[in-house]
């Protein structure tokens, strides 16, 4: 991803809009699995692709929060938010125990991995027993474009494509949809437009942080859309988004 990418996503925050409400439906669907907390009473949260650590915040609340992200640049601006530990390193790969965390989260970092199946089946080798895995990703393979290509995206999503990799790895789907609702026919113009343009010369990210009303206006509409998203589901929408928690195996964790 380039660097004026983690740049924008640092200064905006969590007060954007695409933050806000992602963090009303995570809200929602955590609901759904409990407080489940460490042998300290405290949840181990392992947040995977981390990027600035714009989500932090919202994890925090609800834990004790290390964050894995390869980009020392993006490291360097998640830094300065202090209310986590920092790791580089790659998601395949984790210096971590197995069985170390009650939640890991990849919020829009599946679709940047190379190995994303491998991925995923780390994250299943790290939670514990009754803990959980939450997934957002972008969706619809035929909406990418050179844009995807900037971002460093190595693909979209469906349900079904998200649903079949995640039972694959070992977990299985609790709660799974399709989220931004009312951005996909923006999106669909957009990567319309992208086909007949030339890519620019330089990166310009779309991370872009709207004056008031506005911002308020769009957090309002897409947290509104959350709830829809955790009650009922989605039919489309511009990213997918998943709770799932670890398939008990027929030992280990049957006994834990």
């Amino acid at each position: 991803m380039y660097d004026a990418s983690f740049e924008q996503m640092h200064l905006t925050g969590r007060n954007y809009w695409w933050y806000q409400a992602k963090e009303q439906l995570m809200t929602r669907f955590l609901e759904r699995v409990g407080p489940r907390v460490g042998q300290d009473g405290q949840r181990q949260i392992l947040d995977i692709g981390c990027g600035t650590g714009t989500m932090f915040g919202f994890l925090a609340e609800r834990g004790r929060v290390i964050g894995l992200e390869p980009s020392s640049r993006a490291i360097a601006y998640a830094r300065t938010r202090q209310n986590a530990s920092l790791v580089q390193g790659d998601a395949a790969e984790t210096p971590f125990a197995p069985k170390s965390f009650d939640l890991i989260t990849l919020f829009d970092s599946l679709e940047h991995m190379e190995k994303d199946l491998a991925a995923l089946r780390n994250a299943r080798s790290l939670i514990r027993s009754g803990g959980a895995l939450l997934v957002t990703a972008p969706a619809f393979q035929w909406l990418r474009s050179w844009r995807e290509t900037q971002l460093g995206h190595r693909r979209r999503y469906t349900v079904s494509t998200l649903r079949y990799l995640l039972l694959t790895a070992g977990f299985t789907p609790v709660r799974i949809s399709y989220m931004y609702a009312g951005l996909f026919p923006i999106l669909i113009a957009k990567s319309i437009k992208d086909r007949l343009i030339r890519p620019p010369e330089r990166f310009k990210s779309d991370i872009v942080m709207l004056p008031e009303p506005w911002n308020s206006l769009l957090t309002r509409w897409f947290r509104t859309e959350a709830e829809i998203c955790d009650r009922f589901g989605l039919p489309f929408g511009t990213s997918v988004v998943c709770l799932a928690k670890p398939t008990p195996s027929l030992t280990k964790d049957i006994i834990e």
